[in-house]
Order: C-alpha cells, then sequence, then structure tokens
C-alpha cells in the first residue's frame, strides 16, 4: 500500500475502503477520510484513552476546526491495536484541498492497569484544546485516504511516583492512499449514469449537471461508459476504453459529447 505522505510528530503534552461496485451521488469536490488508531506494544495490562472527537483545521489559524465526521467515541485499550491491527475512530467527506492540522480530542477517563491496579492519568489540556498533529496534507477530489494515528503507549505513559501516572502521548501519524479517482464531463443536460468496468470490477455514479466523479476506484484500466436515462436523446456512449487510474490520484477523461439517437433509430456509440 502506498503511504504518500510521512508526518512524524512527537507529542509532549498530549485514521472508505475500496468498492468493487458503488452508487455514488456525493459532491464532485470532496474526498473520503478515514481516521484510524494503532499502537506500539507496551509493558501494561492495559493503557486505556477517552476519544472523544478527531478535528481537523483547514485554516492557517485556529479558526477553521470541525470534526472530520461522526466520532465512534468510547473507552479504547490502545493495547488491543498491536501488531499491525487498527480500529476506526471516523470517517468523513471533505472537501478537496490541503489540510493543516489533525486533533485528537480526549476526555477525563484515561487510565493504565499495572499487575492489575488500575490509575488514573491526566492528559495536559487534552480535554479543553486537542492533542494537535501536523498534517499539511492535500487530499485529492475523489480519493479515500487513510489518516493512521500511531500511538506509542510505552513512551506516552509516565509514571510520576506515589503510583501516580500522566498520559503524555507520543503519536506518529502518517497518510495512506486507498484508491484513486475518475473525473470527467459530457453535456450539460445529459441525465443518467457512468460506470467504470475493469473485467467483473465495476464503480458507478449519476451524471449532475454532465459533470460526474467516481470515487474509491482501484488501480488499473477502466472502460468509461454512460448510460442515459431512458427518456433522454443520448445513447449509450464509451467515452474511453483505457483510462489508467493511479493510487492517490484523480484520472481526467477529458470532455466528452454523447452521442445522440439518429432519425433512423440506429444506435451509435462514441469512442475515444
Amino acid at each position: 500500500m502506498k503511504k504518500i505522505l510521512l508526518n512524524v510528530f512527537a507529542l509532549a503534552v498530549l485514521s472508505f475502503g475500496l468498492f468493487s461496485c458503488s452508487d455514488d451521488s456525493s459532491s464532485t469536490n470532496d474526498a473520503t477520510l478515514n481516521v484510524r488508531l494503532t499502537d506500539a506494544p507496551a509493558d501494561y495490562d492495559k493503557v486505556n484513552i477517552d476519544v472523544r472527537d478527531v478535528e481537523i483545521n483547514v485554516s492557517e489559524d485556529q479558526s477553521g476546526w470541525s470534526s472530520v465526521g461522526n466520532v465512534n467515541s468510547g473507552i479504547y485499550n490502545l493495547l488491543e491495536y498491536t501488531a499491525g491491527n487498527d480500529t476506526l475512530l471516523t470517517s468523513g467527506s471533505l472537501p478537496a484541498g490541503t489540510y493543516n492540522q489533525i486533533r485528537l480530542i480526549l476526555g477525563d477517563n484515561n487510565s493504565v492497569v499495572v499487575d492489575g491496579q488500575e490509575y488514573e492519568m491526566k492528559v495536559p489540556s487534552g480535554s479543553q484544546s486537542g492533542l494537535k498533529l501536523l498534517v499539511n496534507q492535500t487530499l485529492e477530489a475523489g480519493v479515500a485516504y487513510n489518516a493512521i494515528l500511531d500511538f506509542d503507549a510505552a513512551r506516552s505513559v509516565i509514571e510520576t511516583g506515589n503510583g501516580n501516572y500522566k498520559l503524555k502521548p507520543t503519536i506518529k501519524m502518517f497518510f495512506e492512499a486507498q484508491s484513486g479517482a475518475i473525473q470527467g464531463a459530457v453535456q450539460e443536460d445529459a441525465l443518467g449514469v457512468v460506470y467504470a468496468i475493469m473485467g467483473s470490477d465495476t464503480v458507478s455514479t449519476y451524471l449532475n449537471q454532465g459533470k460526474f466523479l467516481l470515487r474509491g476506484v482501484t488501480p488499473g484500466s477502466y472502460e468509461v461508459v454512460v448510460e442515459p436515462s431512458a427518456d433522454s436523446n443520448y445513447i449509450k456512449t464509451v467515452l474511453t476504453d483505457n483510462v489508467l487510474v493511479e493510487l492517490g490520484h484523480t484520472a481526467i477523461v477529458e470532455q466528452n459529447e454523447l452521442s445522440v439517437s439518429e432519425s433512423n433509430g440506429e444506435a451509435q456509440t462514441t469512442e475515444q
């Protein structure tokens, strides 16, 4: 799996799958971001963190924060997500563009279990402003990404003496592209369905004012076909029989015109 960005940010104070067949009517300007949590091993019985929200910031200052999506809030034992295991914290559609920061907002119910005994852990400023990670990541329209928050529990749990512990998380974050996309346009008044076909793998979406964006496309070479609505004067048209989709990129099908029914009723298709 290709990593398109690797940001390592050690915090002193302190993630859509692929579609073999889809029916996508969401915005042609959106990308998909999945935020996932994983961990490195640590010598504790449990390391529990209280996840409340995951937010992303598009602005240069602190005014542009918003939730990535509906977060799966709750208590997470980090030690359950080692050895390549991870869990989905949240997933959402975001306008394509460059994002600067992600922050993980924790609640107050953080704890560590040592030799069967549970100890509360405090997080400096965690509940108020969140635990910030620098991103500076560009998300392309139609492409699905994983943002992996790799928690280092062994370095994050600090014993302060007298049986007291605090949580000063150290997190690595990296992005993985999960798919590519195909984008194009036909006549503005055309209605119908667009298909990208590679063997038995088919991705579909609806035309929106003649525009289309096929999201979550597995890398490979595709035939792109438009099937107009039944009451249309347009007929089934092959826009291209060989558009190459690459991981993390949007393949552009140049402006095309759908074929029009001839007066004799014979259907003809146009190939590019």
